[in-house]
């Protein structure tokens, strides 16, 4: 069957109005209604989000507040699937200061706060202060070692996010070559990149994760309004036998509801063209 199994999330946020106007926003008042919206939306899980700037009333900080995430999970039947920690995007784990321990050291709090709630996947998101191609080689291999060796703890799938360019991010894959590492594979932030679709076949042995988003003009539209050709993406990655899940990291549209109940049924709909 052609990708047999396949399960839909969306970043944490993406189903209400954010009390903000940002597109990645943590919902402070509304997370716990999310739950139910996913449920409703026929998603399976919500990539769960650590913002750029600590909150310490975001409920991954405190065991009361994972314990209200595992209880709305199972209310809703929702699965416990994957985190992403948008802090290191703003604190760099990778420069060469004393910060940066501290920052590592968070890194390593957040991968022991998930476990407590059985996630699988910790999206790293290597990107502004903490874009590996801005840093010495070793020191990336070496921070990243240490960051896998807490996951592996916990039989936890580290995946980078990355806009830099593939065989960079091969190349890095590749020197550390450890089944508990893969990739994000972004099909609005590769769309952006250049030869998307050439890139799913370079780094498809480690590819684990797939986020989707449609992007026109640099801006992050409503899946299947913008440029990106999902038709193929899809195709290519059932050719490479991919197994992971799609998480929509997507516009909201008017009604966030009602977006995401369209992105469901566009993808559905793309897949059976297959």
């Amino acid at each position: 069957m052609i990708m047999e199994g396949i399960t839909f999330g969306c970043s944490q946020g993406r189903l209400v109005i954010p009390f903000n106007g940002q597109l990645q926003c943590f919902p402070k008042d509304s997370w716990q209604k999310e739950f139910e919206i996913c449920s409703e939306c026929g998603l399976n899980f919500i990539e769960l989000l650590a913002e750029r700037k600590h909150n310490p009333l975001n409920p991954l900080w405190s065991d009361d507040g994972l314990d209200l995430i595992s209880k709305g999970f199972k209310k809703n039947g929702l699965k416990s699937y994957s985190a992403c920690l948008d802090y290191i995007i703003d604190n760099s784990i990778f420069k060469n200061n004393s910060r940066v321990v501290q920052n590592v050291e968070y890194v390593i709090r957040f991968i022991n706060k998930i476990n407590k709630i059985g996630i699988n996947f910790l999206v790293l998101p290597l990107l502004e202060e903490s874009d590996f191609s801005n840093y010495k080689f070793k020191t990336v291999k070496n921070t990243l070692l240490t960051i896998l060796e807490e996951c592996c703890k916990f039989e936890i799938q580290l995946v980078i996010e990355s806009i830099a360019p593939s065989d960079k991010l091969l190349e890095l894959l590749d020197s550390i070559n450890h089944p508990n590492l893969g990739c994000v594979f972004d099909t609005g932030n590769r769309f952006e990149m250049g030869e998307s679709n050439k890139e799913i076949y370079q780094l498809a042995k480690f590819i684990k994760h797939v986020h989707l988003k449609d992007k026109r003009e640099n801006l992050n539209v409503q899946i299947g309004s913008g440029c990106v050709d999902f038709l193929e993406i899809l195709k290519i990655l059932n050719e490479i036998n991919y197994k992971g899940s799609f998480c929509f990291e997507t516009n909201r549209g008017k009604n966030p509801s009602n977006t995401m109940r369209h992105n469901v049924n566009f993808i559905n709909f793309l897949i059976k063209q297959i």
